[in-house]
């Protein structure tokens, strides 16, 4: 999880920036990652008169899971926008996004360019007692001219694990410019446009990977060590049924391990009778990899344990390389409403092979 502020703070933003915010302004400035949104942000809002509008910067949206079944919301992966201006902004004018914290890491402290310099600026980020929300202001140190890009970036959306991802209702972020003596007050809701690859209303899943091992040695004294799975387990913390057949990968080192194949199937400790389906085989000079399904969607609290039985192959002596085991869940084609638990993957790297 982030850290998230819980008392209001201020410093003077200086030139010197972290690597994080150098990461995210170039993403933003560059256009790293970014695609056609699915329709129109809201309109720029400012009040009659006003010579400034503010603009969402055009990045990848995010989908949001929450467990009460509802289609996936949309929210923005960069806090960041951008300043469009006929007028000088002064020294004191204030620009802020209120931001939800549940689905927001913001920047240690934000970050103002004009033409890809530093402006001068402080910064205070409060919470709101009555909504939980989070509002980054940034205060301008220096003037502003009306020429130039002048681009806001304030955080980015946090990827959430198992059992944080679900968020109900998040809030849509909100950039706010203050009034200032030549401009009027300005507001833009930080919409996406949500993708028709987000689907309609979806009941989310998870599966967690867990697994055991055995090792294989060789040597004359098998000072060689190598594992390989033995058994695969796949367990779903719903809150949905897994839209999507059990399905996962072994990768191991051809060089050890000749053939993996099933041996036994179970489902919640009781014989699972549908078995287990071979669906690929990849063989190289480095890497031996099946893949394979079982027919079974999970439900909420299933656990489906697989053991592997593998054919082992001792070399004469130590190995110039190896491949270090690997068993990874395939993902389901409706990848959205699947749940990231942080435990797709199992691996081994303490073999000795030299």
């Amino acid at each position: 999880m982030r850290d998230m502020p819980d008392k209001e703070g201020s410093h003077l933003m200086m030139p010197c920036v972290s690597r994080r915010q150098v990461l995210t302004v170039a993403g933003v400035a560059l256009g790293v990652g970014v695609v056609d949104l699915a329709g129109p942000g809201s309109p720029a809002s400012a009040a009659p008169g006003s010579e400034v509008t503010l603009e969402p910067v055009a990045d990848q949206p995010v989908a949001v899971l929450s467990g009460d079944g509802a289609a996936p919301a949309v929210c923005p992966r960069q806090l960041a926008v951008k300043v469009l201006r006929g007028v000088e902004l002064p020294a004191g004018a204030q620009l802020s996004v209120t931001f939800d914290p549940r689905l927001y890491a913001p920047l240690s402290a934000p970050v103002i360019t004009r033409n890809g310099r530093l402006v001068t600026a402080a910064s205070a980020v409060v919470t709101s007692a009555t909504t939980g929300l989070h509002t980054s202001t940034v205060t301008l140190k220096q003037a502003v001219p009306s020429t130039g890009e002048l681009l806001l970036v304030v955080g980015t959306a946090h990827p959430l694990l198992y059992p944080y991802d679900l968020v109900r209702q998040p809030s849509v972020p909100t950039a706010q410019l203050g009034r200032t003596a030549k401009s009027a007050p300005a507001e833009r809701r930080l919409q996406p446009g949500r993708p028709s690859a987000f689907g309609g209303p979806a009941t989310p899943w998870g599966i967690e990977l867990d697994g055991a091992w055995s090792r294989h040695s060789w040597g004359d004294r098998a000072q060689f060590g190598y594992y390989h799975p033995i058994r695969v387990t796949l367990r779903s913390v719903g809150p949905g049924k897994a839209r999507a057949t059990s399905a996962f990968a072994v990768s191991v080192d051809p060089q050890l391990i000749t053939s993996v194949r099933i041996t036994a199937v179970e489902l919640n400790r009781k014989p699972y009778r549908g078995g287990a389906d071979l669906t690929a085989t990849r063989r190289t000079g480095s890497l031996y990899q099946t893949r394979w399904r079982v027919p079974v969607r999970l439900a909420p609290g299933d656990v489906l344990d697989v053991t592997l039985t593998a054919t082992r192959l001792a070399p004469p002596g130590a190995l110039p390389t190896i491949k270090h085991p690997v068993v990874s869940l395939i993902s389901a084609d409706d990848a959205v409403a699947q749940r990231s638990t942080g435990k797709s993957t199992l691996t081994r790297a303490d073999s000795v092979w030299q």
